[in-house]
């Protein structure tokens, strides 16, 4: 999961400064439609081409008769999910974390830019938080099978505040070391990506994971409505971003909190005793 969630992270080391090219040569409406074309003409044909259903087979030997995977707490439905505490931690903490997310992400172009810093600047210093986040994603999921996911959730949930408490105390374009320090925090919201996805796995695998990952994930969704409209009404009311930050950093530490709720740890530690038993 870390190195998939890191082909996501990557597109921003490329796509940042060329982004910043475009709308600063030909504006952001044109921009925007040279990126959509983009999309259209990589994309969509990667993924049609790419794609392939599950093989029937693995080495020779038909699938079923490896036997089921050991699942904690029996065979889960989205009906026996939603009536668990789990579900709804992972739901929080995938709603919080997306609240924090959103409103730094979404305002922090806007926040630099009013403290003087240039748009070139930006481009090379966000695309440089890129791959610390790529690098966040594989750090992240190697060290959660080795230290357990809430561990390595808590942990970059305290790199990500630190970095966002770093972006609210920016005062000018002397202040590059603190902006930085922001983008290198990157890493710690790298290794939150990858365990978004790990930690229901660890929770509900099973024939049903598809439908409760997607409604856990609704919490994202709703995240992401409520994240950037109130990051921008905090700033319209107090003029400032910095009590914005404030609430996307709580938020952060909110989600943390959740994820340690839902505790994956002991699906896991259950699910290996199992396999140990075995059938």
């Amino acid at each position: 999961m870390g190195m998939i969630s890191a082909g996501a992270s990557a597109s921003a080391i490329v796509f940042y400064p060329v982004n910043t090219y475009l709308i600063v040569a030909f504006g952001w409406r044109t921009a925007l439609a040279i990126f959509g074309l983009l999309v259209a003409v990589v994309a969509i044909p990667l993924a049609s081409l790419l794609y392939r259903d599950p093989p029937q087979n693995i080495d020779g030997r038909v699938r079923e008769a490896l036997g089921p995977t050991p699942m904690v707490g029996g065979d889960w439905t989205l009906g026996k999910a939603l009536r668990s505490l789990p579900f709804w931690a992972v739901f929080a903490m995938w709603g919080f974390g997306v609240v924090g997310y959103q409103i730094v992400t979404t305002h922090q172009v806007a926040h630099a830019l009013e403290r003087g810093f240039s748009a070139v600047t930006l481009g090379w210093v966000f695309a440089v938080g890129g791959a610390c986040t790529v690098a966040g994603n594989v750090i992240g999921g190697t060290l959660s099978d080795r230290w357990g996911r809430e561990w390595v959730f808590a942990l970059g949930s305290a790199i990500g505040v630190a970095g966002i408490g770093c972006l609210g105390a920016l005062g000018g374009p002397d202040d590059l070391p603190l902006l930085l320090g922001y983008v290198v925090a990157g890493v710690g919201f790298g290794m939150r990506i990858s365990l978004l996805a790990a930690i229901p796995a660890d929770l509900f695998a099973g024939r049903h994971l598809g439908v409760i990952l997607g409604a856990a994930q609704g919490g994202g969704g709703l995240g992401g409505f409520i994240g950037p409209f109130l990051g921008g009404w905090l700033f319209d009311v107090t003029g400032s971003y910095r009590i914005a930050f404030a609430v996307a950093a709580l938020a952060i530490a909110a989600s943390a909190v959740a994820a340690w709720v839902a505790a994956p740890r002991r699906a896991r530690v259950a699910t290996r005793a199992t396999s140990r038993i075995g059938p």
